[in-house]
This record gives structure tokens, C-alpha cells and sequence, in this order.
């Protein structure tokens, strides 16, 4: 499970990206994880609970889970992806 500070999308990219900047904010950060992935667990619930971490990235980003859905997606993720978690910065004029 993911954080409750996360931000909920649509996953609408280009519209959470206007959003976020419409918000004052440098962009959205993308966090790339798998279900049942240790490493994943360790990230979302001893890093991402430290103050000034949790701090900086929502001062800063809105930010959008990508954890896994599918199979499908495991294979898109991990051919793009060599590592998990990964997170994936987007600013203004960044998403193609």
C-alpha cells in the first residue's frame, strides 16, 4: 500500500503535470513498484516516512504511484526499469 499523502491520478500524465505546476509545485515524481518486492516495502515504509524526506518530495512533486498491475506490466516496467523501487521525475515542458 502506498502512502495516503500520495497523489490519486488518472494517470493522465500530462494533465497531473499541469496540475502539479498550476499548484506551485516543480512537477510530478512517478514511483515504480511491485507487489510483494522487499525492497519496494522498505522504501514506502522506512524512507518515505522520514520527515524531511517526506517533506522535500511533496513540497516539491506530486507524487503517483505505478506500482505493479499486471503481468503485462511487469514486463514493460522491468525492460525500462532494471531496479525497484524507481521513481521517475517529470517538470514543466518535460513529458513528451
Amino acid at each position: 500500500m502506498v502512502p495516503t499523502w500520495f497523489t490519486l491520478s488518472f494517470l493522465d500524465l500530462r494533465e497531473d503535470l499541469e496540475v502539479a505546476v498550476e499548484r506551485g509545485k516543480m512537477g510530478i515524481a512517478l514511483y515504480f513498484g511491485l507487489e510483494h518486492c522487499p525492497y519496494c516495502e522498505r522504501m514506502l515504509h522506512e524512507n518515505l516516512v522520514e520527515p524531511d524526506i517526506r517533506q522535500y518530495l511533496s513540497d516539491h512533486f506530486d507524487v503517483i504511484a505505478l506500482h505493479r498491475v499486471s503481468t503485462t506490466m511487469d514486463y514493460v516496467l522491468t525492460r525500462a526499469y532494471k531496479a525497484f523501487p524507481t521513481y521517475r521525475r517529470y517538470r514543466a515542458g518535460n513529458v513528451e
